[in-house]
Order: C-alpha cells, then structure tokens, then sequence
C-alpha cells in the first residue's frame, strides 16, 4: 500500500501519541499531532523502564539514543524531547483540544479546529484516561485501579488556608491534602498532595 501523500492525526502528545506518529512519519504519512496542553512534556518527572530501543534507533542516529536516552531507566521528559525532535518541525499542534469527530466512520474523517474543517485518512486517539474521542471506539468507560500521588509545594503567601478537599470531575475523583511546614531560607509553605484516580 502506498501511504505516500496520506494524513493522519494523533490526538494526544504524551508518549504513546510521539510513538505512533514517528511510526506513522516513518512509513510515509504526512502525521499532524494535536494536543490540548499549551506545552510540550521535555519537564516532566518519573522514570520509564521497559522502552522499545530499537524503535527508537529508527528514529534518530543510534548515538543520540544511548547518548539522551540510556539503555536502562529512561526520564519522562528526556524520552518525550527525543520523540519530539524525530518528528518534522511543527507537526505538533499544542493548544488544540479536539471533541469532535465528523463522519468518523467515512474513509476521510473530519476535525474541526478554530472553525476550519480539516480532512484526514486515519486519525489515532491517544488523548489518555480522559480521552475526549474514546466514544468513536468504544462505549467503555475505565475501569480505576488505585491512585497517583502528585505533591508540590506552595507558598502560604499565595494562599492563605490549607489547599484541602475533593471533587470528581469527569467521572475522576480528586482527593487534595496539604499541611504548613517550613522550607530552605525559613519559608513558609503548604505541602501539597494531590491524589488522582488511575485507569487499570
């Protein structure tokens, strides 16, 4: 099949979203990537384990993956930064939150962005655990395993009560927990612990 002057929208610009459009890229799709976050992931913490290394040679020089990326124990934002940089300037839109979907089941579905309809040949979701384009697949909903606990600290100038409580959004729920302690330089601050549900 000759994929050459075919395009393909990822929504969703996480990982697994970069993956699919270099493997896209590399086949010869011409791949926009639209994600709803005004930035790129390059500053996110965490570590990943298991990692395609191999992919990843086909995307850059081999150097560039041991040299950035490592063989063991890969950085969130190091790995998101190399998959970015594989993909042709510009190909990723950020700041645009896809909801809809026209004629999802034609062989030329349609996106609607900023009022200008645009046509593709294959569209990908991999817009996460509140996936906005999910009910063009399937009709579940995830199933939620546990929690992940994100923390931060903020200062108590800035806010003057504990950042406490809960609220569920999206079907989501949100737990928040905060407690006053004194950082580096005698600083004031509440530490923060946000607790979101996880998909299985």
């Amino acid at each position: 099949m000759n994929v050459q002057n075919l395009k393909a929208a990822v929504i969703g610009s996480s990982i697994g979203g970069l993956s699919a459009a270099n493997v896209l890229n590399r086949l010869g799709f011409e791949v926009t990537v639209f994600e709803a976050f005004t930035e790129g992931f390059h500053n996110r913490g965490g570590a990943l384990d298991s990692v395609d290394i191999q992919l990843l040679q086909t995307i850059l020089p081999t150097e560039t993956v041991q040299k950035r990326i490592g063989n063991h124990g890969h950085f969130y934002g190091d790995l998101w930064q190399y998959l970015y940089e594989g993909l042709p300037k510009y190909s990723v839109k950020f700041g645009v939150d896809i909801q809809e979907i026209r004629n999802p089941e034609s062989l030329k579905p349609i996106v609607e962005i900023e009022g200008k309809l645009l046509e593709f040949d294959l569209i990908i979701g991999a817009d996460g655990g509140k996936s906005t384009i999910r009910k063009y697949v399937s009709d579940a909903v995830p199933q939620y395993a546990g929690y992940t606990l994100w923390r931060t600290l903020l200062s108590t100038d800035k806010i003057g009560h504990p950042p406490n409580g809960s609220k569920t959004i999206n079907g989501i729920r949100y737990e928040t927990l905060g407690f006053p302690f004194i950082g580096a330089n005698q600083e004031s601050l509440w530490n923060c612990g946000v607790y979101m549900a996880m998909p299985e």
